[in-house]
């Protein structure tokens, strides 16, 4: 027997060019029909649909999105979905994205580890080439990027040269890169196999995209509403581990902070939260506030400084941390594990952008 919703899926197509012919109310009826049918977290249906016929309306709303929405313009009809915050909380459709690729060397270079700026630059190349509307709003209007990128991980140990990698055409890398809304998830996607991507003199080609957990823990896709129910029905932790699997860098006043003092940590996640513009506020005020209790218990690592440029460094920590968390009241305790879970996408402290940051959380009960 024919699969209707399989055929229907797979002749799916996007529409950038309207033709102007008139959309008979017939059709429109039936498209709301089937629209008000999708379900909704919790039965709370918080989603209204208004249909716009007046041109010069669909003109205005056209400009309301940042990027993407211009061919509206050109439609007979707009079907504007609102969403009743009030209604229900988890209302926002988005994505967190985890992705790592394969790259293999094309050629043999010598490179720094510390290779976080060149990554940062090879990401915006790849967000020029998705839609250089959305590399240049990323670049110029983002105080805090919605995106992490990870310093190149070899497969194996590389040869090297004084303090620089000594690289050979064909070793293998792990690239992670994560992004925070759907536009850097759908440009992390857009990559192909075989694309080629530039990291100073070193040409990388891209063998294989992972973006499943149960192949690489440290990748994969989460909605925003299923990532929060997550941390809500999970049991409260008594101990919050970070490993930070890359440096990690805070700066106080002036000066670069040597370890990784709680409240520094789980302000910057709150800041991230906020600019990042993820449902259910977090004040980075009173989460400094709250993280001042939290007492580090053991911790194996080091702090030193590292260099990412001929005279630009900072001080930075990397290791593993265990914090404890038990003199937090149980609603404060899972707004912290929201947050160092959080942590995994968002990355900790500053220039995550650039390698700086890449962090794993676990939780003991």
């Amino acid at each position: 027997m024919e699969n209707k919703l399989f055929e229907l899926a797979r002749r799916r197509r996007s529409c950038r060019r309207y033709t102007g012919e008139k959309i008979p109310d017939e059709i429109v009826d039936e498209i709301l029909k089937v629209a008000l049918l999708a379900p909704s977290s919790w039965g709370g249906h918080p989603i209204e649909f208004v249909v716009v016929r007046d041109k010069n309306m669909i003109k205005k709303i056209a400009r309301c999105k940042r990027m993407g929405a211009g061919p509206l313009s050109q439609a007979d009809v707009a079907i504007v979905v609102m969403a009743n915050r009030s209604n229900l909380e988890l209302w926002v459709e988005d994505a967190a994205v985890a992705s790592t690729y394969i790259l293999r060397a094309e050629n043999s270079a010598a490179l720094s580890p510390i290779n976080g700026r060149l990554m940062h630059a090879a990401f915006f190349q790849i967000l020029n080439e998705y839609s250089t509307a959305l590399g240049s709003f990323v670049h110029n209007k983002q105080n805090m990027k919605t995106f992490t990128v990870s310093f190149l991980e070899p497969e194996q140990d590389v040869g090297t040269v004084g303090e620089r990698w000594a690289i050979r055409r064909g070793e293998k890398f792990f690239w992670r890169v994560t992004g925070l809304n759907k536009e850097i998830l759908q440009a992390a996607l857009s990559v192909s196999v075989g694309k080629k991507i530039q990291a100073g003199g070193l040409t990388l080609r891209v063998d294989k995209i992972i973006c499943d957990g149960d192949i690489r823990s440290d990748s994969g896709v989460v909605s925003v509403e299923n990532f929060i129910s997550a941390i809500k029905h999970a049991p409260s932790a008594k101990e919050i581990r970070f490993d930070f699997v890359s440096p990690v860098s805070f700066r106080i006043d002036e000066f670069d902070a040597p370890y990784p003092r709680p409240e520094l940590i789980f302000a910057s996640l709150a800041d991230k939260w906020t600019q990042s513009e993820m449902p259910a506020a977090v004040d980075k005020k009173i989460i400094r506030e709250l993280a001042a209790q939290i007492r580090l218990t053991q911790w194996s690592g080091e702090s030193q400084k590292f260099y990412f440029g001929r005279d630009r460094g900072t001080l930075a920590f990397f290791g593993r941390f265990l914090y404890n968390v038990e003199a937090t009241e149980k609603d404060t305790t899972k707004v912290f594990m929201l947050l160092a879970k959080f942590g995994e996408f968002a990355g900790v402290g500053r220039l995550t952008g650039q390698g700086f940051g890449q962090t794993r959380v676990s939780w003991f009960n």
